[in-house]
């Protein structure tokens, strides 16, 4: 009887060398571990002594790369999911989507101790970017000239949607960065809308999201911050705990993400273009089933083919968002560029000198 040849076996050699040489640096990185958790210690007592009984019951969420064994340098930034405590619940709000794509969180008249919740406009709306300036200030006052270990916070930043958090020993040139990313809890899937219907995921995601949800967890969360130019009011999906529960329960597709962050690191992606592994891995979500077919060889040839093709038409798939673009910051000649640069990419990459993209 002639055994199954395994999909990892289908790699070319160079392919699984660097895929084993980066779990081996994986497993190195993992000494540093303790600074994030040290962080989050730190964040508990801390925040316990500020009025905000929602930052005192907040839940910490390790997500992203570190999380999910996509990390492939020292520089990566280790993320934590702030989850707001009540009243920021799907008790007290429920999200609203409207016409144009975008989400917000209504007040449903549930009292806090008798009086409306903190920063709920006359219309009975969320401010998501007062509740997000109060909460950045709470993490940056808490974390200001803190040490943890014998580390030291020596700088603090907002980023995007996190408060970035800089430390480093008083001796070496070596920065730990951790991202402190403010959440409110969201509900179940099948009760948000603007998401594609549970029952048109295909079958990998939606056992993912049901696992999520079975652990109690929310499948989707809101951050506290929207789309440049939109309301104050307006919140963006966030899917990161399915996507560390989906990247970390498939091996093959984890792979197929790790080899794209590579590349896309190996030619600076990020910073030329915005294209961040965080695209392609919802490009790899959005057909899992097909990815799951392929070897992660195959896998990255198909997916830096998706991500040419839609580059080419000037937008990237959001999904599970119905209506999300993740270029819609970007032109259409950003667009092409990109576009130009991974159809090069494709034309001259090798399999066997691919160690070449190891740091």
């Amino acid at each position: 009887m002639v055994e199954a040849v395994s999909k990892e076996s289908q790699d070319p050699s160079g392919v699984s060398y660097v895929l084993e040489a980066i779990y081996k640096q994986q497993q190195e990185l993992e000494a540093d571990s303790w600074i994030v958790h040290e962080v989050i210690s730190l964040l508990r007592k801390k925040l316990e002594t500020f009025p905000a009984p929602f930052l005192a019951s907040a839940e910490y969420k390790l997500v992203g790369s570190a999380a999910e064994s996509l990390v492939v340098s020292r520089k990566d930034d280790k993320d934590v999911l702030l989850l707001l405590g009540q009243p920021y619940t799907p008790k007290y709000f429920q999200s609203v989507y409207d016409s144009h794509g975008r989400h917000f969180l209504k007040w449903n008249k549930t009292l806090v101790k008798g009086t409306k919740p903190r920063y709920v406009g006359p219309t009975d709306y969320l401010s998501i970017m007062a509740l997000r300036t109060f909460v950045n200030g709470c993490l940056q006052s808490s974390l200001k000239g803190e040490r943890v270990g014998n580390l030291k916070v020596n700088k603090l930043e907002v980023w995007k949607q996190a408060v970035r958090i800089h430390l480093k020993a008083e001796t070496g040139k070596q920065t730990h960065i951790i991202d402190i990313l403010p959440q409110i809890r969201g509900d179940q899937w099948s009760k948000v809308e603007g998401v594609e219907p549970l029952n048109r995921l295909g079958p990998m995601l939606r056992k993912t999201v049901s696992a999520v949800e079975a652990s109690g967890e929310p499948s989707i969360t809101f951050s506290l911050f929207g789309p440049a130019g939109t309301s104050p009011s307006t919140v963006t999906t966030c899917f990161a705990l399915v996507e560390k529960e989906f990247f970390t329960k498939n091996k093959d597709l984890r792979n197929v993400a790790l080899l794209a962050k590579i590349i896309l690191t190996g030619h600076n992606w990020k910073n030329r273009y915005g294209l961040k592994i965080a695209h392609f891995k919802r490009l790899i979500m959005a057909k899992s089933e097909h990815f799951s077919t392929l070897s992660p060889w195959q896998g990255l040839r198909e997916l830096l083919h998706t991500a040419k093709t839609q580059l080419q038409k000037g937008s990237l798939d959001g999904f599970p968002d119905v209506k999300r673009d993740l270029m819609w910051h970007k032109t259409d000649e950003d667009c092409h560029a990109a576009a130009k640069d991974i159809v090069k990419v494709m034309m001259t990459l090798d399999p066997q000198y691919f160690a070449l993209y190891l740091c």
